[in-house]
């Protein structure tokens, strides 16, 4: 399970261009990531703990795919909107119906969709910030911003670069529910992003799924300088679902940002 190329992966066998290989990611999540049931709970309890946003406020989670954060928020008595390409939100839809909650999942592209500024919060987590060129992931901040009514956050759920490129580079063999998740991962320095075969087996070694992944990896001070750029204000900076604010440790593989959108300008 070696070759880490766009050639190599689902996307490509689908004749999907290798730069749009989010197309095709939402799958093969369901595929590997049935054992990260949790990570909903404990993104939920976070922005609760960050956020404090009354009942009924309206959250948009933008690349939410089957809704593992928007179903547990939506269970909290938020009026929550997911957005995703995915064809996964159908499994959203079902999980919905049958934890009967009231959720509105739309199908569309977080580059082009916009709405009126109705929202209360907005969440890009799970690194849904950073797919696309530095011109598009801009775009798709301020396509955001102005989804918030003024006052309105958005939290960004990111990598954290440094621990990425110190311990995640090379390759990394998991046993996920009886099959065998393969990484294999490497950093182009000259457009700063992270690319990453998936390859999920059997545990006969039979391959069930490949996927490619190719995240923008921010250092911390260029994404504040592009959460400032999309006319947001940054209003905390955390680290590991750390609801005390403070920035990341070269331990931490993950951080997040609240920004705000001005009261009053943009």
């Amino acid at each position: 399970m070696t070759g880490a190329s766009p050639s190599a992966t689902t996307a490509a066998r689908k004749k999907i261009p290798a730069e749009e290989w989010w197309r095709t990611e939402g799958g093969f999540f369901l595929l590997s990531e049935a054992h990260r049931a949790d990570e909903g709970p404990k993104a939920a309890a976070f922005l609760e703990s960050v956020l404090r946003l009354p009942p009924g406020s309206w959250v948009l989670d933008v690349g939410c795919g089957w809704g593992r954060v928007a179903l547990e928020l939506a269970e909290k008595g938020y009026r929550v909107v997911g957005l995703d390409c995915s064809k996964v939100l159908r499994l959203g839809r079902i999980l919905a119906e049958q934890r009967k909650v009231d959720l509105d999942l739309v199908r569309g592209d977080m580059r082009r969709w916009s709405c009126a500024p109705r929202f209360d919060a907005a969440l890009l987590w799970g690194m849904s910030f950073g797919y696309f060129s530095d011109r598009q992931n801009l775009e798709v901040l301020r396509r955001v911003g102005r989804s918030l009514r003024p006052g309105g956050r958005v939290v960004l759920d990111l990598h954290h670069r440094d621990w990425y490129l110190a311990h995640y580079l090379g390759e990394h063999v998991d046993l996920v529910q009886g099959k065998v998740a393969h990484d294999e991962a490497t950093f182009d320095v000259g457009s700063g992003r992270l690319n990453i075969l998936s390859t999920l087996a059997d545990g006969g070694g039979k391959v069930l799924a490949r996927q490619w992944h190719s995240f923008r990896e921010y250092t911390d001070d260029e994404v504040l300088a592009r959460v400032r750029s999309a006319g947001l204000e940054v209003a905390s900076v955390h680290a590991a679902l750390d609801p005390r604010p403070r920035r990341p440790r070269p331990t931490d593989s993950s951080w997040q940002v609240v920004a705000r959108r001005p009261r009053s300008g943009t």
